[in-house]
């Protein structure tokens, strides 16, 4: 699917929640303070940062960076940069960009020199790349996307590393104790969205959207966003992931939804959501979907009567996946999703 542009709207939200800076030109400067800083003190802990975070450090970052343009001029030496991206794409192509670009502004073009290598979407080819960066002793590696850094981070312990287009830097690394920083040669920058603005940003660019809230049986969740990870994600990944690490994934993520969306709901204006159960809607969709249409005061349910009703017609007979939930599934669930077994009245 290809990714459209942003908006000018877009744009100015995004910018205002994230201090009213250029994001990309305070991401880029970070990582070529980090860089540089790297270069010059060798061997400093690295801290990993979110892009908001960023945001907040800019001035120092660029100041920072500065302080190291001129040593790189003092004594003119060339700093050799081993970059390895993952694929090419407009996102993570724009980053590398927005890197090389930092450096060659605050270093001067004479004092840097690129190897940028792709690969090509394999995780394999990532691990030969790095390990060829090491060998000839490159003083910095670029990791763009996750499965780069994977690699990275098996290659070296002593040459800094820098990465970009990382989401989740405690789970790519496996690091169990996740504080906010990794804690040796690895640092960068993170495309984690800001959560708590997002609810705000989206009253704002549609203040009068309406939302139905779906709630299904945590056990039957489980089952069905393992079983699809598993065996359809699981064939078409793009980097070496076990199903335990998908597994405690998507049982943190359902976790921060469920409570980022209790916290907010409240901001959505009276009438303009509805909280619907999924087998509420399996027993009675006709009735359900002429429930929603009331609730949320939308048109037009009269006129499209007989197609829903035709609609659900050819979906009599469907036969879903039924699952047997197992004493793990189980201890895993009220462990995790307890709240949601709760608050939503959900039972074995």
């Amino acid at each position: 699917m290809r990714r459209r542009g942003c908006t000018p709207e877009t744009k100015r939200l995004r910018s205002r929640y994230y201090g009213g800076i250029d994001m990309k030109k305070a991401v880029s400067l970070m990582m070529a303070a980090a860089m540089t800083m790297g270069l010059a003190a060798c061997g400093s802990t690295a801290s990993t940062d979110t892009a908001a975070s960023a945001a907040d450090t800019a001035s120092s970052t660029e100041a920072a960076a500065n302080t190291a343009d001129s040593t790189a001029a003092a004594d003119g030496k060339v700093y050799n940069i081993g970059i390895c991206q993952l694929v090419q794409h407009e996102a993570l192509d724009a980053a590398t960009q927005g890197f090389k670009d930092a450096l060659v502004e605050k270093l001067g073009e004479d004092s840097v020199k690129f190897d940028e290598q792709n690969a090509s979407g394999d995780s394999a080819n990532c691990a030969t790349i790095v390990n060829g960066f090491v060998s000839n002793g490159v003083d910095l590696i670029l990791a763009n996307a996750t499965a780069p850094l994977q690699a990275a981070a098996q290659a070296t312990a002593d040459i800094p590393v820098l990465g970009t287009s990382i989401t989740d830097y405690a789970t790519a690394l496996d690091i169990s104790d996740w504080t906010g920083t990794v804690g040796n040669n690895i640092s960068g920058t993170s495309d984690l969205a800001p959560l708590d603005q997002q609810a705000a940003m989206i009253q704002e660019m549609f203040p009068n959207a309406k939302f139905i809230y779906l709630k299904r049986n945590p056990y039957t969740v489980f089952e069905s966003t393992r079983s699809f990870f598993t065996n359809t994600i699981q064939p078409l990944r793009l980097q070496d992931i076990t199903n335990e690490q998908i597994e405690a994934n998507f049982i943190e993520v359902y976790r921060r939804l469920f409570y980022k969306y209790e916290e907010e709901k409240h901001l959505i204006p009276e009438g303009n959501l509805v909280e619907v159960k999924f087998e509420d809607f399996e027993k009675d969709a006709f009735a359900m979907t002429e429930n929603i249409y009331g609730s949320l005061n939308l048109p037009g349910f009269k006129e499209s009567k007989a197609d829903i009703e035709k609609y659900l017609g050819k979906k009599k007979g469907y036969k879903k996946n039924q699952y047997k939930y197992e004493d793990r599934t189980v201890r895993l669930v009220e462990e995790n999703w307890g709240m949601a077994l709760k608050e939503w009245g959900y039972s074995l």
